[in-house]
């Protein structure tokens, strides 16, 4: 009897709504209004008849979002230093300068900007530590730079 009272309840608020639509806009979206009017019609008895519509449970939708997200973030972290390392590679390649190895650090804030934390540049070169580290700091000079051997 409860499932009777809620489709007679559907049916009463669809046409009042439906009239004052009709009232407030004329004959204008008459055609528009009577589709409306029937499917909400049609989806509010069917929810009565089957047990009422629930919606889906989307907390494992939203776990595997936060993961795939923190998977793209170190992807494209990883792939930010490979690039930054190749482009300084070949800048103190460039230059003259034999070096063996750079590596970088760096990090993701919530802005999505990448920060420069760190640069360690391995050289057998000692001597040009100076001039590595001017060079460097016209482009990363947040960074902290490491020359070593």
């Amino acid at each position: 009897m409860g499932a009777f009272k809620e489709i007679v309840l559907a049916a009463c608020v669809i046409g009042l709504v439906d009239r004052i639509i009709s009232v407030l806009c004329g004959d204008k979206y008459k055609e528009q209004m009577q589709l409306i009017t029937t499917l909400v019609l049609i989806l509010a008895v069917g929810s009565s008849l089957s047990g009422k519509f629930t919606i889906p449970d989307i907390s494992a939708f939203e776990n595997e979002y936060e993961s795939n997200e923190e998977l793209a973030v170190a992807q494209y972290l990883q792939t930010a230093k490979l690039t930054i390392s190749k482009s300084i590679s070949d800048m103190l390649s460039s230059k003259g300068i034999e070096h063996s190895l750079v590596s970088i650090e760096c990090s993701y804030d919530e802005y999505k900007y990448i920060s420069i934390e760190s640069i360690k540049v391995c050289t057998a070169n000692t001597e040009k530590a100076e001039e590595i580290k001017s060079l460097l700091l016209q482009y990363y000079p947040n960074a902290d730079i490491v020359v070593s051997e």
